[in-house]
């Protein structure tokens, strides 16, 4: 049990290294059309799902005491945002989520596999102004079975509908309905 302890949190400080270097080196990175708008219209523009902004949001999730062998999964989801200027009228905005999993095995004597798991990935057609008060946003999302490891794929290709709704009021706050369904 203690050497199992000790190869848990060996490979947590591992994967910690990894995601501190990871976020440094995007954070650093030159990313100028960020610079051509004030604060303000940057803060507005980062709440809504569906903005003329790219972005690159990494989210991090932690599953522990997994099977008999009380395992540990580490996710990180990379998940760039890149719009796209169709015209005067609308943007067409991909959303792909590429996630890496660290995932030890459930069984004692099984092995631990790592790599990446299948891509998820949205495309929007919304248009530049706000209709009524609202952002709007809809098109099809992709699965794509890319997993690098045979026990991290679903071994299945989706595709699906999503749409983005969210008011643009004063006040609401980040309040709004994001959905896809596959």
């Amino acid at each position: 049990m203690r050497y199992e302890l000790k190869r848990t949190r060996k490979r947590i400080s591992q994967i910690l290294g990894r995601c501190v270097f990871l976020v440094v080196m995007v954070s650093l990175s030159p990313l100028p059309a960020a610079f051509a708008y004030e604060d303000a219209d940057l803060a507005q523009q980062s709440l809504n799902p569906v903005a003329n902004l790219i972005s690159l949001p990494l989210q991090n999730n932690w599953d522990f005491e997994i099977g008999p062998a009380d395992a540990m999964r580490y996710t990180l989801n990379v998940q760039p945002v890149i719009p796209f200027s169709l015209n005067d009228r609308y943007n067409l905005i991909t959303r792909t989520i590429i996630p890496y999993i660290y995932a030890e095995s459930p069984l004692r004597t099984g092995d631990d596999e790592s790599g990446l798991g299948d891509i998820l990935q949205s495309f929007f057609l919304s248009p530049k102004a706000p209709i009524n008060g609202w952002i709007v946003g809809a098109g099809p999302v992709f699965l794509y079975p890319s997993a690098t490891e045979d026990v991290l794929v679903k071994e299945k290709w989706c595709a699906g509908p999503t749409a983005c709704l969210r008011p643009t009021s004063q006040g609401r706050g980040s309040t709004g309905l994001q959905e896809h369904t596959q």
